[in-house]
């Protein structure tokens, strides 16, 4: 943690997202993408840190998107529109010396017709969980297999056109149960939900309902993350109250049962900030809860919550204190003169509460200052 950071890539274009290979790949390094003068037909490569070479795995010319290991390194899923420059497939293809040599085996597992994206959420084994983007308001989730022929079996929406997103796989023993995901069908919000795979049935886990101050959980929210953690029974869900992130945890129920329905505030030690990239994990019997955020006065930064598990049953008791573990620039200005913003609400002309952040100078002076009013839409950020 805070640890000195080392510039690995020298290109002439940014690179453009990393995700880094699993310990278990045949190779230590990370993919990358990256375009040519910003023309959006975006690349993924691999870079061996060993060497410091880069390899790349797409074809050269057309548009790739969200490149995705599987869960031990052995595979690459990225969606293409390589088969006709129009629509977006599924790809994959084996991450083994073949591919670190140049010899990529590119292989079309999902195949589309219609506009929109398709979006890799998970991939696990030879399981895939695809999203089909086509606008914020409409989007389908999909489970497919990672081989020419496999028929995909559609997830949500149940029935006519709803947002589906931060969709993960419910993992126990090795094997995929089922699939957590958040989406607004047949509701103004979205809420977490839980689909199970042999069932075929899907259950509410969390509709987002926060206490308002009157004693009453009558207000609702979106969630717009989630982690999941199948073996442990443990979910983590980020809710957007107000445009700032706020973590709630599951207790832990039985995982092959699914997902439990009951959910508390996990405080994370941040407020009024923005989180974002969730995932939990467990390693030498340490389970830790990663993420990234961002507030008024400090730009994202990498933290993590390890928990505490006390007892034979594996229950979570609770978390430590979040230990940061980047401290990104700030172009030199001085954080002490950055301020927190106060949350206030009020009410416009049809009894509708509105939030809004009022950012007051630390160094006031006596009377009064000048006010910029800045009106935007929300809550879904922070301006």
């Amino acid at each position: 943690p805070m640890g000195a950071r080392k510039q690995l890539t020298f290109f002439k274009e940014p690179v453009k997202g990393c995700h880094p290979a699993p310990e278990d790949a045949c190779a230590i390094g990370f993919t990358y993408g990256f375009d040519r003068g910003g023309d959006e037909n975006i690349q993924f490569c691999f870079f061996d840190m060993d060497s410091g070479k880069s390899q790349m795995l797409t074809d050269g010319k057309s548009k790739n998107q969200s490149c995705t290991w599987n869960d031990d390194g052995s595979s690459v899923a990225f969606s293409s529109n390589a088969r006709n420059g129009k629509t977006f497939d599924v790809w994959t293809l084996p991450f083994d010396d073949d591919a670190l040599k140049g010899h990529v085996k590119r292989t079309m597992v999902m195949q589309n017709e219609t506009p929109g994206y398709h979006r890799i959420l998970h991939f696990y084994g030879q399981s895939l969980l695809v999203e089909h983007y086509v606008s914020v308001s409409n989007s389908s989730l999909y489970v497919t297999e990672a081989s020419p022929g496999s028929v995909p079996r559609k997830i949500a929406p149940s029935s006519g056109e709803a947002a589906v997103s931060c969709a993960k796989f419910w993992i126990v023993g090795g094997k995929v149960l089922g699939v957590a995901y958040a989406s607004n069908e047949g509701s103004d919000f979205m809420t977490l939900r839980y689909y199970d795979l042999e069932s075929g049935k899907e259950s509410t886990l969390f509709r987002g309902y926060v206490d308002d101050g009157t004693g009453d959980f009558d207000r609702e929210w979106d969630v717009e993350d989630v982690a999941v953690l199948g073996d442990t029974g443990l979910t983590v869900a980020v809710l957007n109250i107000d445009g700032a992130s706020t973590f709630f945890r599951s207790s832990q129920g039985i995982p092959k049962n699914g997902p439990s329905n009951k959910f508390n505030k996990l405080d994370c030690g941040h407020s009024m900030g923005v989180a974002g990239g969730i995932e939990l994990v467990k390693k030498d019997g340490e389970l830790m809860l990663g993420y990234s955020t961002y507030c008024a006065t400090s730009p994202m930064d990498c933290y993590h919550v390890s928990f505490k598990v006390v007892n034979k049953d594996s229950t979570l008791c609770r978390p430590g204190k979040p230990v940061q573990w980047t401290e990104a620039e700030v172009g030199g200005l001085n954080t002490q003169n950055l301020v927190t913003p106060e949350l206030i609400r009020y009410k416009s002309f049809d009894g509708l509460s509105i939030g809004a952040f009022v950012y007051r100078p630390k160094k006031r002076k006596h009377g009064k200052i000048p006010v910029i009013i800045h009106p935007h839409g929300g809550p879904e950020g922070q301006h």
